[in-house]
């Protein structure tokens, strides 16, 4: 009967090997950490949110076929469509939260509800995609932007 011995010089890994994985281990967790997208800065993100939602109102009009409005207050802004002669809020609203405030300006100052006609939107789009030109004047974070619709609906943010 024969007996299985190892010697003594092939057990195991030498130091070198095991260093050499652990290096290789090491260099590939760095370039998925390196090659992670930036984490977005939620007021941002909010202000993101804000103009895919004009963009949404517009697109909204052109397949209802209905006047679509957007309504900002101070909680948040909602989509209102013009149904048996007045405003009706639709499902789709969303809250700005405390990262973002967003003023409407005519003219060089400040436009209020009570600038407004009953509780008519502050911004509108016609069934055709057409809408009222505004300047949106938005705090997101620390940061100032400028938000520019045209009555086409083109929607272009500038930092301030």
């Amino acid at each position: 009967m024969q007996c299985n011995t190892l010697r003594h010089d092939e057990a195991g890994f030498t130091l070198i090997e095991v260093m050499l994985v652990v290096f290789i281990i090491g260099l590939s967790a760095g370039v998925v950490v390196l090659s992670l997208p930036e984490r977005a800065d939620p007021a941002r993100q909010a202000l993101d949110d804000f103009v895919k939602a004009v963009h949404l109102a517009r697109d909204q009009a052109v397949l209802s076929g209905a006047p679509i409005g957007l309504s900002l207050s101070e909680e948040g802004y909602s989509l209102q469509s013009w149904q048996q002669g007045k405003w009706q809020e639709m499902r789709l609203s969303s809250r700005l939260g405390e990262s973002l405030d967003v003023r409407l300006i005519s003219h060089g100052s400040e436009v209020t509800r009570a600038d407004l006609p009953g509780n008519w939107p502050d911004l509108m789009f016609d069934p055709t995609g057409v809408g009222s030109s505004a300047l949106l004047r938005v705090r997101a974070g620390g940061q100032a932007y400028d938000v520019s619709l045209t009555e086409l609906g083109e929607v272009t943010v500038d930092a301030r």
